[in-house]
């Protein structure tokens, strides 16, 4: 179904606006790549080359920037506990990588 509805956007946008997307954003399921892909050539009869980006990949980054930034910022701040946000058993970049991961 998320082939389908992908495809359908693919195309309305080339045929109402001329505008030709150049990255597919999805779930990592490279079927529904696949089949969009298919499927606007058989449309169009055309080769349209687009990249695959993943979401989870720019989730990842994302968690890894924002928790680093984090960490960054809070340096030396006093969390309840009496305890600082990075450290042994805290916020370090084995355990961010672990998260991200």
């Amino acid at each position: 179904m998320e082939a389908i509805g992908a495809s359908e956007s693919f195309l309305r946008s080339i045929e109402t606006r001329g505008l030709q997307y150049t990255q597919f954003v999805g779930d990592g399921d490279s079927s529904s790549f696949r089949k969009v892909k298919v499927a606007l050539e058989r449309k169009i009869g055309i080769y349209i080359q687009f990249r695959k980006k993943n979401v989870q990949d720019m989730y990842r980054r994302g968690l890894a920037q924002h928790l680093g930034n984090t960490k960054k910022e809070k340096k030396g701040l006093k969390l309840n506990g009496g305890k600082v946000v990075s450290g042994k058993g805290r916020l370090t970049k084995v355990m961010i990588y672990k998260m991200q991961n």
